[in-house]
């Protein structure tokens, strides 16, 4: 179906515009940043979007990180919460609302703002096993891989 195709190719557009918005590299051999090959249309409707959801999360992340925390083996991966539309601040949950007019696009924005947040929590994830992601800073587990939240298991 054709309108399930385009959904997909925004779905893919929108990792492409979260992965820019964080400073995400290409990997080694790639030309194409990502973001470059993202459309018009698609980057001028969700710019703002992608922006606000990528920033009200790492203010989460912050704000989490200067709580007490238990060791990072028992930090459960993907730990931080997804953003919704109403978690962000009321001035640019208004703005994205009224930029977003058309019943089936304000229908599909929650599902899209899903795909950024995953998106960064699978960038949160990569971070934690090779100390390289969205903050650019060291593993929090030491370097070792991660391991399943399972009470006893490790």
């Amino acid at each position: 179906m054709k309108e399930e195709e385009e959904l997909r190719a925004v779905w893919v557009q929108l990792i492409y515009l979260t992965l820019k918005e964080v400073g995400h590299e290409s990997m080694e051999g790639e030309e194409v940043l990502p973001g470059d090959s993202v459309s018009t249309d698609v980057q001028t409707k969700y710019e703002e979007v992608v922006r606000a959801v990528v920033k009200e999360t790492l203010n989460q992340r912050n704000s989490d990180n200067k709580q007490p925390q238990k060791s990072a083996q028992n930090v459960p991966l993907g730990s931080s919460p997804l953003i919704k539309l109403e978690d962000l601040p009321a001035d640019t949950h208004q703005s994205i609302n009224d930029s977003f007019q058309d019943p089936m696009s304000k229908a599909l924005l929650a599902q899209n703002i899903r795909v950024i947040g995953v998106t960064l929590a699978v960038l949160e994830e990569e971070e934690r096993c090779f100390g390289e992601g969205m903050g650019g800073g060291s593993a929090s587990s030491g370097g070792s891989p991660p391991k399943p939240a399972i009470p006893g298991a490790f």
